[in-house]
């Protein structure tokens, strides 16, 4: 978070918040290793569609993002069980 100190029209200084994401991609994994997981693996070829409905329940958002970072992280469906599981 940052602040700057813009002049207002009375030529006191008002103070702006101005907030940054600075992370754009996974940890370990480019945009576009996670591009072509996408274009490569037909079963995750429906997670956009799930994040773009507006009628997806939070349930089938959450699965469907686990589902994808599971894949992006494993290299064998053995492994595919929690995300909990696999942080350790």
């Amino acid at each position: 978070m940052h602040s700057v100190w813009p002049p207002n029209r009375y030529n006191k200084r008002q103070p702006r918040v101005m907030y940054h994401d600075t992370t754009s991609e996974f940890y370990g994994k480019g945009k576009l290793q996670a591009m072509q997981l996408f274009n490569r693996n037909k079963y995750l070829q429906d997670i956009p569609e799930i994040f773009n409905n507006p009628k997806s329940t939070y349930t089938d958002i959450e699965r469907a993002g686990d589902r994808f970072i599971i894949a992006l992280y494993s290299n064998t469906k053995k492994e595919e069980c929690c995300l909990n599981k696999m942080r350790y």
